[in-house]
Order: structure tokens, then C-alpha cells, then sequence
């Protein structure tokens, strides 16, 4: 979920080409039809919600007709933001071999950098990211093949604002 949008997948392995039923609930209402899907030949179902306000909780599920019965699968719900607030993910792959992606999300346009520290503190790679933009990013180090085996620290910086996560480089 992200302001004003929710992106849902659903897998269904022996449902390949099969048409689904995507179901939402606000709270305090009841569940309601939103769309018609079908799923891509792997059994992949693909929905994008733009009609959500920020700040509100929702409910997904998808309903299967079988039988002449309809089943329902899949149920999630999700609070939808009321705008972007710093964040950052755990390094994929990780560990890593040769080259270390993060995924992270700015509040706003200010300065921002990405860097990684072994963990003596020595900066091994940065980044500066502000001018991504606000929302969600991601950046490769491809460095990564040079960096030492161990743990290193991933740090988000923007403004007085710091997110650590950790990742593991092997050979």
C-alpha cells in the first residue's frame, strides 16, 4: 500500500486462466465486488486499487467459482498511508555475492544518501538518493563483488532521520 494505491498479487498454481472475483471491505461495511481478474498462465492474479483513501483500513480476498459455489481465498487486510514516511528494506540478496539491492522510501525531496559501513565503521559505498524524490526506490551496490566477506550496515539518512538494517556479503 502507498498513498492513494494498493498493488495485491495473488498464486494459485492449478488456477492458471481461471477468472476471480476481487472482494474489499472498508471497516464498518460490509464485503463488495470491486473487479473481475484473470490469472496470467503461471496462476498469477495482478489487482491495483486506486479508488482507496489515505489513512483507511481495507480488506481483499478473491472468491473462486467452483461447483456452482463460489469459494474465497486469500483474505488480507492493509491500513493505506497517509503520506510516504522514511523506510528502508532488508538488502536482497542477502546474503549477497556480488551485488547488494535496497529498496527504501523517502518522506520528502530533501538531501538524503544511502551508504554501507563494515563493521568497523569504514563507509564502503555511498550514495546520495535525495534527488530520487519522494517514494519508493531501490539501488544496486554492484561494488559489492569487491567488498569483503561479513556483516555490513546499510544506513538511510534524510535530514535528522537515520534507518539501519544489516547485510551479509559471502563467497
Amino acid at each position: 500500500a502507498e498513498p492513494g494505491r494498493v498493488k495485491l498479487g495473488w498464486f494459485g498454481a492449478s488456477m492458471a486462466g481461471m477468472n476471480a472475483t476481487v472482494y474489499r471491505e472498508s471497516e464498518g461495511a460490509g464485503w463488495s465486488s470491486v473487479a473481475t481478474i484473470t490469472s496470467d498462465g503461471t496462476g498469477r492474479f495482478h489487482f491495483e486499487d486506486v479508488n482507496v483513501r489515505p489513512g483507511a483500513r481495507y480488506g481483499y480476498r478473491l472468491g473462486v467459482g467452483t461447483g456452482g459455489s463460489e469459494q474465497y481465498y486469500g483474505e488480507t487486510w492493509l491500513s493505506v498511508p497517509n503520506n510516504w514516511t522514511l523506510a528502508i528494506a532488508a538488502p536482497a540478496p542477502n546474503p549477497a555475492t556480488d551485488r547488494l539491492a535496497v529498496a527504501f522510501t523517502l518522506s520528502s525531496g530533501a538531501p538524503a544518501r544511502l551508504e554501507v559501513v563494515d563493521v568497523a565503521g569504514r563507509r564502503v559505498a555511498l550514495r546520495d538518493v535525495g534527488s530520487l524524490g519522494v517514494g519508493q526506490h531501490a539501488v544496486t551496490f554492484t561494488e559489492a563483488a569487491r567488498w569483503r566477506p561479513g556483516i555490513y550496515l546499510v544506513r538511510l539518512t534524510q535530514g535528522p532521520r537515520s534507518l539501519l538494517t544489516r547485510a551479509c556479503i559471502i563467497r
